[in-house]
Formats: structure tokens, C-alpha cells, sequence
């Protein structure tokens, strides 16, 4: 929905960025500063039912990456790490939907005929 979707975003992407905002200041005048960035694994990836974490934690990571440029010559360094999954309920039946969905497609990405499918998640956007 529009509201998870600009909910997720305030608070991973511009929370994110408001936070490295307001420090930098403080780093600046040290001249000294750590900002460690916690990501997804699905982040550069793909899992079902994900596209707005998805999307913002790659933000997150291309936000990181871009800082690590522009404020190295002020001797802060920023750097992102994205945890593997953790055995869950949810991450479990995502994961099963996920190899369910890939395993429809041919190599070069084109969907085999078969008589079993995965279930239909809902797309993203119609």
C-alpha cells in the first residue's frame, strides 16, 4: 500500500539519512568518524514481499557508499553490512515462495511450462 510504502521508506531511507545528517557536523569538527550502515541481504537481491524494504535498504546502501566518497576527505568513514537471513517463520515462508517462483523460470529467464505452479503472490504494482 502507498502508506507501508512511505512508511518503510521515512523510516530506513530517511531516517537513515537524517541521522548521518545530524552527525556530521560533530565529525566534521573532529575530523574523526565511524557510521556503520545495517542492511538486508535482500537488498541486492530479491525475496517476495520485500519491494519496499528492498528499495529503501538499497538506498541506504547507495547513501553509504556515496558518503564513504564525499566525506573521506574529512577522515569519516562509512560502511554498510547486510547480515544473513535468521531462521523464522516468515523468513522461512518467503524463502520457500521465493525458490517456488525461480524455480519456474528457464536460465534465461523465461517461464517453463509446467503443471505445477507457485502460488500467485500479488505483484508489486499493477
Amino acid at each position: 500500500s502507498y502508506n507501508g510504502w512511505r512508511s518503510v521508506v521515512d523510516i530506513v531511507l530517511n531516517g537513515s539519512f537524517f541521522c548521518c545528517r545530524a552527525a556530521f557536523p560533530y565529525m566534521q569538527s573532529q575530523r574523526y568518524g565511524r557510521i556503520l550502515s545495517i542492511l538486508a541481504t535482500y537488498a541486492s537481491g530479491a525475496s517476495p514481499g520485500t519491494i519496499h524494504s528492498a528499495a529503501a535498504k538499497a538506498g541506504v546502501q547507495a547513501m553509504t557508499r556515496t558518503l564513504a566518497v564525499e566525506w573521506a576527505q574529512y577522515g569519516i568513514q562509512t560502511n554498510d553490512i547486510a547480515p544473513g537471513s535468521f531462521p523464522s517463520e516468515g523468513a522461512s515462508s518467503r524463502s520457500h515462495a521465493c525458490t517456488a517462483a525461480l524455480s519456474l523460470l528457464s536460465p534465461r529467464g523465461q517461464r517453463r511450462s509446467t503443471k505445477t505452479r507457485a502460488p500467485s503472490a500479488r505483484p508489486a504494482f499493477s
